[in-house]
């Protein structure tokens, strides 16, 4: 994941907690840079803080407005970029499938969307990902 861009205004951090392996933490802060068509080994949760984000999943495009949950399951080849002139904030968590199947105690389960527009989790998982 990113955390260096051309444009000033397009930041990340990306963190890993020391104490619990299989997570990774990652904060961005949008305007210009455009993701292209990748995957991440993970699964992703996250939700918009700021502005409108826009990405490509499935063979579908999604926009997804602040208070918006994000679901990736691994290996989704997907994109993202600001959906206006606006710079887009997100917070993302990505778990391991293994730490998952470790927590639930059975095989993975998949996310059917690519969005939640569910304003009160997207705020709670915002906060819980800060």
């Amino acid at each position: 994941m990113p955390t260096a861009f051309e444009h000033p205004e397009d930041q990340a951090q990306y963190r890993r907690p020391a104490h619990r392996t299989g997570v990774e933490l990652y904060h961005a802060h949008i305007l210009r840079h455009s993701f292209e068509p990748h995957t991440h080994e993970a699964y992703g949760l996250g939700a918009i803080t700021d502005g409108v984000g826009r990405f490509r999943w499935r063979g579908g495009e999604h926009l997804a407005p602040r208070a918006t949950l994000m679901l990736m399951n691994p290996e989704d080849i997907h994109t993202g970029e600001a959906a206006t002139a606006d710079a887009w904030g997100y917070r993302m968590v990505y778990l391991d499938e293994q730490l998952l199947s470790e927590l639930y105690g059975g095989p993975a389960w998949r996310f059917d969307a690519a969005v939640a527009h569910d304003a009160a989790a997207a705020t709670q998982a915002a906060a819980l990902i800060a």
